[in-house]
């Protein structure tokens, strides 16, 4: 673990003062600020307790419908069970013009960054 320095300025100091307490950890949003021949400093925008931050997390794009695999639960299990690890799993349901639904799962899967898409671009994981 490193350390990197952050800024408050004034006119945020105000609202995020009673983030900051002594030994409890939180989540930092902010800017970058790069100094020539310095470490970089971040320029503090948000600060949250860490037992209520949300960090959004990928999702696995699942389309509900007649194209595509069967059985999709199945599909889904066996994609769980082949790459077990400890990455949290959101499933986005998705039937095109009537439902969109984010589900978080129990299962845990390692992440393969090098699986892509059809189209080429990158995704964690698809069933179609």
């Amino acid at each position: 673990m490193g350390a990197i320095d952050a800024m408050v300025f004034a006119n945020s100091f105000e609202r995020l003062a009673a983030q900051v307490v002594e030994d409890k950890a939180v989540q930092v949003r902010g800017l970058v600020l790069p100094e020539e021949g310095a470490p970089p400093k971040i320029s503090v925008q948000d600060i949250q307790p860490l037992e209520t931050a949300r960090v959004p997390l990928p999702s696995i794009r699942v389309w509900l419908g007649r194209n595509g695999v069967p059985d999709k639960p199945a599909a889904l299990q066996r994609l769980f069970r082949a790459k077990p690890g400890e990455a949290a799993v959101r499933l986005r349901l998705e039937m095109p013009r009537d439902l969109s639904v984010i589900l978080d799962v129990p299962a845990k899967v390692r992440p393969d960054p090098n699986r892509r898409s059809d189209n080429g671009k990158r995704r964690s994981a698809r069933v179609a």
